[in-house]
């Protein structure tokens, strides 16, 4: 859905814009740690809606 989707990326990108400013006039890092960060960021947002999104959580299974 799309009013979830811009939701999302309010949320995520309002996060990682706060990260890039407080960075400030460092060096650039030549790793992938905002990527990352907007990994956990998504997964925090469904997570912390997963009622009202009705989303279901399945815990992992691992058959070995």
């Amino acid at each position: 859905r799309g009013e979830v989707f811009s939701d999302c990326c309010d949320h995520v990108f309002s996060v990682l814009m706060r990260v890039e400013e407080a960075e400030g006039k460092r060096p650039p890092r030549n790793d992938r740690h905002m990527g990352y960060l907007a990994e956990i960021l998504t997964s925090a947002y469904f997570t912390s809606r997963a009622d009202r999104l009705h989303i279901v959580h399945a815990p992992e299974l691992w058959l070995v």
